[in-house]
């Protein structure tokens, strides 16, 4: 199927998505009220199956339950992105050559977001990566890169700018506000 629904609220120990290639559509979607607990084997994005261009979207909040490693994918051609709000105290780690667009304000979330993954989109109007001052955002250089793209968005977390290789932010669109400190880490690791 291409479609998911979660209407009560649910517990999972990870997540996996993965779409067959031979698929009516590229996109799968899980929605509903939710919300989705997750715990400790946080969430993979599979490779494609072909050369196709793969989006999956959580269209329902997510309460992390433990701290977070999601992979997108060891393929350029695949989308996660998060349209409802996250939320709990555990950090989240995100790595792969996929791209994670981050949709919704989420406010409640207080961990640390540590971003090594391709490309990282923010939509959200403030808080996609959450609002606690004392839990900051890294960018971190991979091989994958670690770029962060902002669409119109105030982010009111510290962000830590490890700019060691293809590391970049970039204001694509509307105005952009970081409300906390910026620190760019020029040294090696």
């Amino acid at each position: 199927g291409t479609e998911a629904i979660c209407n009560q609220p649910v517990k999972f120990k990870g997540i996996v998505f993965d779409i067959p290639g031979g698929q009516p559509t590229n996109v799968f979607t899980v929605t509903g009220v939710g919300p989705i607990s997750l715990y400790d084997l946080g969430l993979t994005v599979a490779s494609p199956a072909t050369e196709e261009i793969y989006r999956y979207v959580t269209d329902v909040p997510m309460q992390f339950k433990k701290p977070q490693v999601w992979n997108l994918s060891a393929d350029e051609d695949v989308t996660l992105s998060i349209d409802k709000p996250i939320s709990g105290n555990d950090n989240l780690t995100v790595s792969g050559k996929g791209a994670l667009e981050l949709r919704a304000e989420s406010a409640d979330y207080n961990g640390v977001v540590s971003l090594s993954c391709a490309q990282t989109h923010v939509y959200a109007a403030r808080d996609a990566f959450g609002k606690a001052s004392d839990a900051q955002v890294e960018l971190h250089a991979s091989d994958d890169g670690a770029a962060l793209f902002l669409h119109g968005t105030t982010i009111e977390k510290p962000i830590l700018w490890n700019q060691l290789s293809t590391v970049g932010i970039t204001a694509v669109e509307g105005v952009n506000v970081l409300t906390k400190k910026l620190t760019i880490n020029t040294s090696s690791k």
